[in-house]
């Protein structure tokens, strides 16, 4: 109901939400089909080894082959953590145009493996980064990713294309993808939303790509942000919004969701 009576929202989308395979009854993958095909779908999926389980015990599948073989997959499907997919699944997100989005720091905070996004990358997969309830900043998890991959490799140049190639510009894609419109681009016919970052750095900058230059810049404070031509930050305060009374309602409705 909320994702049929916003759709018409020019900042608000609504979509499905599944929350892993194992506990999703039978004849919930079928329901979500034509939500899925109006709206969109966000999955929880392989956060863990137990969606692995499940989906052998429901088709001999892998999660997002599972999901694939019901119809779920599509360009507005976001599979999130993915830390058991493999590259054979990688293929089937790639020519569905689904959008893996990883969260590195909460698979590392519960032990469990980071999806293989460089290799996934270079197959044509669109990955992001997402957020957890735990880490809720972008930027930190791709300080996170990349040191993640430069300490397998050991080395500083390992997936030194990731971010900037694949990682911002798959969420730009996805982004627009939900709202009808390029994001991601400053040129016409763009929602030219801006970020003014309060970043001071204390010595010259060296000449690097864009995916490391961020990573200079991650958890810097935003100061300014303007959205469709409108301030809605501005000196790094929230206009138009308690910002107090506005958590204590998120955490209100966390608790409501996870009882």
């Amino acid at each position: 109901a909320f994702a049929e009576r916003d759709a018409g929202e020019a900042l608000l989308r609504g979509a499905a939400g599944l929350d892993g395979l194992d506990a999703a009854p039978p004849g919930l993958l079928a329901a979500l089909v034509p939500f899925t095909a109006r709206h969109g779908l966000l999955a929880s999926l392989g956060e863990d080894d137990t969606d692995l389980s499940a989906a052998y015990f429901r088709g001999a599948l892998r999660p997002i082959d599972l999901l694939a073989a019901r119809g779920l997959l599509g360009p507005r499907t976001v599979v999130a953590h993915g830390s058991t997919t493999a590259r054979e699944e990688g293929l089937r997100l790639v020519s569905s145009g689904a959008t893996l989005a990883a969260t590195p720091r909460a698979a590392s905070f519960w032990g469990q493996p980071v999806p293989p996004l460089a290799e996934l990358a270079a197959a044509g997969v669109s990955v992001a980064l997402g957020t957890d309830g735990l880490f809720p900043d972008v930027a930190c998890e791709l300080v996170a990713t990349t040191l993640f991959h430069r300490g397998q490799e050991r080395s500083p140049r390992a997936a030194e294309a990731l971010a900037g190639q694949a990682l911002w510009p798959g969420a730009a894609r996805l982004a627009s993808r939900f709202f009808g419109v390029p994001l991601g681009v400053l040129e016409p016919g763009a929602a030219a939303d801006l970020v003014i970052l309060d970043w001071r750095p204390a010595v010259p900058l060296p000449d690097l790509p864009q995916g490391d230059l961020a990573l200079l810049w991650a958890g810097a404070p935003a100061a300014w942000t303007i959205v469709g031509g409108q301030v809605r930050l501005r000196e790094g305060r929230l206009l138009g919004v308690d910002e107090e009374a506005l958590a204590a309602r998120a955490r209100q409705a966390a608790a409501r969701l996870l009882r």
